[in-house]
């Protein structure tokens, strides 16, 4: 079995193919590609990659390979789009636990939106140095989520769990504690 996304990672990847070289030497961030609903980033390169890694069949290993053959190739290009893009997921993830604070629960928005802290732990693994700033706003809003979760399921499909283990991905084991 399959999770339920592998089509659109798969898509995902087979465009970024196309697409990062050019990516790679623009000045923009979030590049929009022609009929994928996810910008290309680094972030969301990490996570269809790291996604797609439970999968062992040539296709993926063939596009796994292109990538990071070409992140590779332009590694200053990437690591200024790692930095770039850092500050932005720590802000998108702080703005969003702040919701959940003001509203006192986690919605059900959350075993999507969880993917920006994925994301942020998948860029921090790729960033050679992280500002002590952003470094406390994670770890503030870290604390505001506990504060509001209890340990739970995993809340992803089940066949990621394990290219997410609990010890590395806490916040992907978390439902919604009693209400504040």
């Amino acid at each position: 079995m399959t999770y339920k996304g592998m089509e659109e990672d798969r898509k995902y990847l087979t465009r970024s193919i196309e697409e990062l070289a050019q990516y790679l030497s623009s000045d923009v961030l979030l590049w929009r590609m022609t009929g994928i609903q996810n910008a290309l980033c680094p972030g969301n390169v990490l996570l269809a990659l790291h996604r797609l890694s439970i999968e062992r069949t040539n296709d993926i290993f063939v596009s796994t390979s292109s990538i990071k053959g070409l992140i590779e190739k332009r590694q200053s290009a990437w690591d200024k789009k790692v930095k770039r893009e850092l500050p932005m997921r720590v802000n998108q993830w702080h703005e969003l636990v702040e919701d959940f604070f003001r509203n006192k629960l986690i919605d059900g928005s959350y075993s999507y939106n969880i993917r920006s802290r994925v994301i942020l732990n998948l860029l921090m693994r790729e960033s050679r140095f992280l500002d002590q700033e952003l470094q406390s706003k994670i770890e503030h809003s870290d604390e505001i989520l506990i504060k509001l979760a209890r340990p739970g399921d995993f809340v992803w499909d089940r066949e990621l769990l394990t290219v997410f283990p609990q010890a590395e991905y806490p916040y992907l084991y978390y439902e919604q504690a009693e209400r504040l």
